[in-house]
């Protein structure tokens, strides 16, 4: 009987998912969720230097158009919005975020909500909001951090 119920117990302990997450994987997780609200900080200040410091060499980017965009193509994007802006980021917000860790890599999906404004010949200058899914693959290279 006793081992009837040790089975039991065995069993029941299996169907519960164990979906526990390291110390160590929370604390990757955060500095991951940090590095990312710091880039949506710079991305809406338009601070070229931070984007351009997080970059890898071979960075690639799907714009809303389906287009893919080269880390060159990124950062002339920013330049030219500082420099002539056709619109002006008031927030970024990701809801919905999943980071998930493998060694030196983190893969976040979020939705995300972005606020911005256009000058009066668009839009009439009223904010205006966009949604849509991002899915972001970081590698931590170099010591990183």
């Amino acid at each position: 009987m006793k081992s009837f119920y040790l089975l039991a117990a065995t069993l029941i302990l299996s169907l519960i998912p164990f979906t526990a997450i390291s110390a160590q994987e929370k604390a990757a997780q955060a500095e991951v969720r940090q590095l990312l609200e710091r880039f949506d900080k710079a991305s809406i200040e338009k601070d070229i230097a931070f984007i351009d410091s997080v970059l890898a060499e071979e960075f690639s980017y799907s714009n809303p158009y389906g287009l893919v965009e080269s880390r060159k193509d990124f950062l002339d994007f920013y330049r030219n919005e500082k420099a002539k802006p056709t619109f002006r980021a008031i927030s970024v917000k990701n809801e919905d975020e999943t980071i998930r860790i493998y060694g030196d890599t983190a893969v976040q999906t979020a939705t995300w909500t972005l606020l911005t404004a256009f000058p009066k010949a668009h839009a009439g200058g009223q904010p205006h909001e966009d949604k849509g899914r991002s899915t972001v693959l970081l590698v931590k290279r170099n010591g990183g951090g």
